[in-house]
């Protein structure tokens, strides 16, 4: 990703068990992507 480059945004609908343990980890884990609203 370059510095012009704006992060794509990602909700979380959802934030049980699954939510919190695998979906948010791998959302913040991956370059370029950016947890803005969970829901």
């Amino acid at each position: 990703m370059n510095d012009t480059a704006r992060p794509l945004q990602v909700a979380l609908i959802g934030y049980g068990f699954v939510g919190k343990a695998f979906h948010a980890p791998l959302i913040n884990a991956v370059p370029g992507l950016e947890l803005s609203v969970v829901a």
